[in-house]
């Protein structure tokens, strides 16, 4: 914002009726000069005019300084260029999208549909729930070159709505800011979100208001000291929901004979064997070669993991456009394997 105190302001000007002698629909002008530069409102009456003529003349007398750009005084042109926490977050994710990974794009989209759906002026017209996240996540939260499909007319009518119901993220407060993360607590529908997708989304928003810290749109980060803010989950496994080692077997076994031709899937004995007993995720495993594995014919084997391959939704893909994109991994492994498993634990990187 570049200021200066060298205002000036005119009298009003009057515009004449036209050529066909009709009355002009905003005939009253208010016109003043900022160091060199000149502004010009106009009114549909003169008691409109002369009212924020007095307005500026008012800013002026009290030694506020104007905007040279917008002719705006300081404190009404801040106002005015205050970023809705819709705006923020639009920013904020075409900032971190290009050298983000995919999964990392669709998080933060998600994510971010929440508070910017909670944090809003009223709730007159508020359009339905799925709806409005549907928008946020698909369309608006999106770059301008990923906003590709089309609005059916009640997206369209939601779109509008939450741009002119997102309000400025300088409001929030302690409390609006805990109820921020409270929401990132529950998914779509009212149901309890999982403790570590629930730590997961509040650290997105963390660095959404970091991001605001920096673009000067709110002078400090309102989630840093929240209580909030941290959620510790309760990391013990139940053992009933995990398969023990006989039903493992007896699952692998199982595997083998899907489909109608016998031997169709064999490698879906390796891909789920290599998951259960080397506790690898499925794009570990997708990316996983036979040079990579060391597998004794007994004991303990060690498998190195230099890539790994994951999949993301159309509006979050590669740079190559593709759903599926590989990634560096971490250098290694342990795992281990069992002679009978050995070739199939080898031949499921052609599945």
């Amino acid at each position: 914002m570049n200021l200066t105190y060298k205002v000036n302001v005119w009298e009003l000007k009057v515009l004449q009726p036209g050529k066909n002698g009709k009355r002009r629909h905003k005939p009253y002008g208010v016109r003043w000069i900022t160091a060199g530069h000149e502004h010009s409102e106009w009114y549909a009456t003169k008691k409109l005019a002369d009212k924020r003529r007095n307005k500026l003349i008012s800013a002026m007398e009290d030694g506020e300084p104007f905007d040279i750009v917008t002719g705006l005084p300081k404190s009404e042109a801040q106002e005015r260029s205050a970023r809705t926490l819709l705006r923020l977050a639009q920013e904020f994710v075409a900032h971190e999208w290009k050298g983000a990974a995919p999964n990392t794009r669709k998080r933060y989209v998600d994510t971010l549909a929440i508070p910017v759906a909670e944090f809003v002026t009223a709730t007159k017209g508020r359009p339905d729930e799925r709806v409005l996240r549907r928008v946020l996540t698909g369309h608006l939260l999106l770059p301008q070159d990923k906003r590709t499909r089309e609005l059916s007319p009640d997206e369209l009518a939601a779109a509008r709505w939450i741009e002119a119901a997102s309000r400025p993220v300088k409001e929030l407060n302690k409390i609006e800011t805990a109820t921020l993360l409270r929401s990132l607590g529950q998914n779509l529908g009212g149901k309890p979100a999982a403790d570590w997708t629930t730590r997961t989304r509040r650290g997105v928003l963390h660095h959404l208001f970091k991001f605001g810290v920096d673009a000067e749109a709110i002078p400090a980060n309102p989630v840093t000291g929240q209580k909030a803010a941290s959620q510790r989950g309760n990391s013990e496994v139940d053992p009933r929901v995990v398969v023990n080692p006989d039903q493992a077997r007896s699952c692998l076994a199982a595997v083998t004979y899907a489909g109608r031709r016998p031997g169709r899937f064999e490698y879906l004995f390796g891909f789920f064997a290599t998951m259960y007993y080397a506790a690898m995720r499925p794009c570990e495993v997708n990316r996983l070669r036979e040079q990579d594995c060391k597998l004794p014919e007994s004991g303990w084997g060690e498998l190195l993991l230099e890539k790994r391959s994951a999949t993301s939704s159309g509006g979050h893909r590669a740079r190559s456009g593709r759903c599926r994109f590989r990634r560096r991994s971490s250098p290694s492994c342990g795992g281990t394997s069992t002679p009978s498993a050995r070739h199939r634990m080898a031949g499921c990187s052609e599945g």
